[in-house]
Formats: structure tokens, C-alpha cells, sequence
């Protein structure tokens, strides 16, 4: 009887000690379904088109300011999305 106990227990601890690998593994992947990438083509035409935007047009400097803000904004987009593309690329080469 206790070598059945014995056995028992080993083979709960080992399903245990299984799925909790199996899930830290699934813990470490990052999740990038959310992410809506794009490819470097559009990438190009958004820097060009940041690139055409003339901030001298803003007559008031309350929109000076919103569109420092939106700039800034857009830069840091970008800036995340290349660090999720090469991330990506480490993943799954």
C-alpha cells in the first residue's frame, strides 16, 4: 500500500511540477496578436509624412504645443514598434 501511496504522489508531483513548466513557458512568450504591425513600407511612409509636416503653419502657441505632443507621441510609436519588429525577429526567426 505505501508503495502505491509512493507512486501516487510521485506521479501528481511530476503532472504538477509539468504544467507549471508549461505554463512559465507560456508566461515568458510575449502576446503580439494586440499589436497591429506594419510593414517597413508604411513605416517609410509615416516618417516621410512626419517628415512633410510644416509645424511653421501653427499660428498660436497652444497648438504648437499639441502638436509637440502628437509628434513626440507618434515618434515614441515608432520607437516601440521597431523594438517589438526586432523583437519579433529574435522570437521567431
Amino acid at each position: 500500500m505505501k508503495k502505491q501511496n509512493r507512486s501516487i504522489w510521485r506521479k501528481l508531483t511530476a503532472v504538477i511540477l509539468t504544467i507549471g513548466v508549461i505554463a512559465g513557458i507560456f508566461q515568458s512568450i510575449p502576446v503580439y496578436a494586440e499589436v497591429e504591425m506594419k510593414t517597413p513600407q508604411e513605416t517609410q511612409d509615416v516618417d516621410s509624412e512626419q517628415m512633410q509636416a510644416e509645424p511653421d503653419k501653427v499660428k498660436e502657441p497652444e497648438q504648437a504645443d499639441e502638436a509637440e505632443k502628437i509628434l513626440r507621441r507618434n515618434r515614441f510609436q515608432m520607437l516601440r514598434m521597431k523594438a517589438l519588429n526586432s523583437r519579433i525577429q529574435c522570437h521567431f526567426p
